[in-house]
């Protein structure tokens, strides 16, 4: 009777090519970095399980939204010391100010648009469609503002030990953590889409065909330029072996199994 091979499907492994070695040339070379906990580690992939592979890609996604990086192995180290705390919150600190005042411009140019009459009718700003945009632009800037000079306030208010001890103590807190320092940048990307669709819906309604032909030029170029920026972010094995992992995981519908654990039943006749 012949016997059917069982297709088999490794756990997720660290890419050797690209793994991350976070400079600790802050720290006494007396002191030894201790080993970062599970639960700052990315989630493990279990087969069959495609929540997990969906669990392992939020994860990467907010650490690079919120710290702009696909995991928190030099975040850890940075907490090990005074000097890597210092040095991670005034990098912190500088990207959140320089979000607010991004988001303070098009909180200001939203603001012009709702208030103000269209000068023309070829370029009118009234319309209903991008009105509301302006307002969700609006709203946004005001949230990118809100959130970013909150965490501003906490990161210079607490102290190393209290970040690890009490806001990144377990896999809930940590995750709340990263979400904080996320929203900043979500809704200064979400004003700045809205804006710049309130922008295209009012070009592309204009009678004027030269307005058409550089609406479409420039939203082709502001999402070729995002997706740019996101590869960027990325190391290069994330996208040749840790994403082709988690899409495999995420489309098989049914449970792999090991070597280990198959059992050739047609030996047996």
């Amino acid at each position: 009777m012949p016997s059917w091979r069982v297709p088999t499907f490794e756990h997720e492994k660290p890419c050797p090519t690209c793994h991350i070695t976070a400079s600790h040339s802050f720290l006494d070379e007396s002191k030894s970095i201790p080993k970062m906990p599970e639960h700052w580690k990315v989630p493990p992939t279990e087969p069959g399980r495609p929540l997990s592979y969906l669990v392992a890609i939020l994860w990467r996604i907010l650490c690079v939204i919120s710290i702009f990086r696909p995991d928190l192995e030099e975040h850890w180290v940075s907490k090990q010391c005074t000097e890597g705390w210092k040095m991670q919150e005034e990098r912190t600190v500088s990207r959140l100010t320089n979000s607010n005042t991004a988001a303070g411009l098009i909180l200001t140019t939203t603001a012009v648009f709702i208030t103000t009459q269209p000068p023309s009718n070829t370029w009118n700003y009234s319309q209903t469609a991008a009105s509301c945009l302006c307002v969700f632009a609006l709203s946004h800037s005001l949230m990118a503002i809100w959130f970013g000079t909150f965490v501003i306030i906490v990161y210079q208010a607490m102290t190393r030990e209290w970040a690890l001890e009490v806001l990144m103590i377990n896999r809930f807190r940590l995750s709340c953590t990263l979400m904080a320092l996320a929203l900043p940048t979500a809704n200064l990307f979400l004003a700045t889409l809205c804006l710049l669709c309130a922008i295209a819906a009012v070009t592309l309604a204009s009678p004027l065909l030269v307005l058409w032909v550089s609406a479409t030029v420039e939203g082709v170029l502001w999402v070729f330029f995002c997706l740019m920026t996101f590869v960027n972010l990325m190391a290069p094995c994330f996208w040749t072996v840790h994403l082709p992992h988690y899409f495999i995981g995420l489309i098989t519908p049914f449970k792999w199994r090991h070597p280990a654990n198959t059992t050739n039943q047609g030996s047996a006749v």
